[in-house]
């Protein structure tokens, strides 16, 4: 199948990621994939490194005319759009000259979508809608009023031949600065109140209380939350020993098969959760907040523990219950991985996204 897949986003992001990585999935399967994304963007770059065809697009202002003999030239038989520019271009270009060519639309936005009359319009005109997660179809499902068959969840995958358990030595908690006999807590995402690590450091206090060996790594970049300001509570506190903060890493793997627990402490967003699938890949026991799509990938009390948002108290609580007990711990770890490894796989990813859009092309 020939597809072109178009990401508006301009920026890494959990949209972009899942375009990408089903792009890649789709391409080693033998599909012709031809990403659409704004020029010298991080979208289309990384398309670029990962072997992939490009187009660039300007999203402000498309030139339809050239979209569409790209269009012919590659021979498109369906267009996938990953974001509300794209999906309108893809619209306002197949519907005026290849109504035979299928759009899809895929969402993975935390936002429900605008009802107005327009965008409404332009998703029932739409042949699919891929939502990747099931609480995002179903808000889409309520908010514009179209029917259920319209809409079908398909979750991202991710490589497990990546993201897999991996022997920590000694060596790696010396690098970390972490003493050898100590366990160690992480959390991986960028400084933003959306993340919750104010509510992870409050944990770190209640934990290191009772268990003084924990200590808890933050990794991830700064964006909207400077260290410097979460150090403070950091240092009022009293964790300046017990809480470090390592920047961004280049190599998360290795990060994550470093520590004993994983937490994702986030008060909102989380529409892909692609970090809750990478802790559990690895094998670590996960600590999560209900939100998004987490409570759709963990189990709670079984591959992982689910708390409530801003609840430090249980967090703490899921921690230390992790921390005093080995067995659970790794019990927990390998059913993580074992679930990511059968249903999160690459394979199965490409796979569920060919039978949507086989559906597609059999409706057309």
């Amino acid at each position: 199948m020939n597809i072109l897949q178009l990401i508006d986003e301009p920026w890494d992001s959990g949209i972009t990621n899942y375009a990408l990585t089903v792009s890649k999935a789709l391409a080693d399967r033998g599909h012709k994939i031809v990403v659409g994304g704004w020029p010298n963007k991080p979208p289309i770059n990384q398309a670029k490194k990962m072997g992939l065809q490009i187009l660039p697009l300007n999203f402000t202002d498309v030139n339809v005319f050239n979209l569409k003999m790209a269009m012919t030239r590659e021979k498109i038989e369906l267009v996938n759009a990953h974001g509300g520019q794209s999906h309108f271009w893809a619209y306002f270009s197949l519907r005026t000259t290849f109504s035979h060519i299928p759009i899809v639309r895929t969402r993975g936005d935390i936002r429900n979508p605008s009802a107005n009359v327009a965008n409404k319009h332009l998703y029932e005109k739409s042949n699919l809608i891929i939502c990747a997660a099931e609480f995002i179809r179903n808000a889409c499902i309520k908010s514009l009023g179209l029917p259920d068959y319209k809409f079908i969840t398909v979750y991202q995958g991710l490589d497990t031949a990546v993201f897999k358990p991996q022997y920590a030595d000694e060596g790696m908690k010396k690098e970390l600065k972490v003493d050898p006999g100590a366990a160690i807590v992480g959390i991986v995402g960028r400084l933003d109140p959306v993340k919750g690590h104010s509510t992870f450091v409050q944990a770190a206090k209640m934990v290191k209380d009772i268990y003084p060996k924990a200590r808890f790594l933050i990794v991830g970049k700064e964006e909207n939350v400077k260290w410097k300001r979460l150090s403070e509570t950091v240092y009022s506190l009293g964790l300046q020993n017990e809480v470090s903060y390592l920047g961004r890493t280049e190599d998360v793997v290795k990060f994550m098969n470093a520590c004993d627990i994983g937490v994702v402490a986030s008060v909102g967003s989380e529409a892909i959760s692609r970090v809750v699938m990478e802790w559990m890949a690895c094998g670590k026991p996960l600590v999560a907040t209900k939100v998004g799509c987490i409570p759709e990938i963990i189990k709670d009390m079984d591959n992982g523990y689910l708390v409530d948002p801003g609840d430090h108290e249980a967090m703490a609580q899921r921690v230390y219950d992790l921390l005093v007990d080995k067995s659970m711990c790794k019990r927990m770890g390998d059913k993580a991985h074992r679930h990511i490894e059968e249903k999160f796989n690459l394979k199965q990813f490409a796979i569920n996204t060919e039978n949507a859009y086989q559906k597609v092309m059999e409706m057309k």
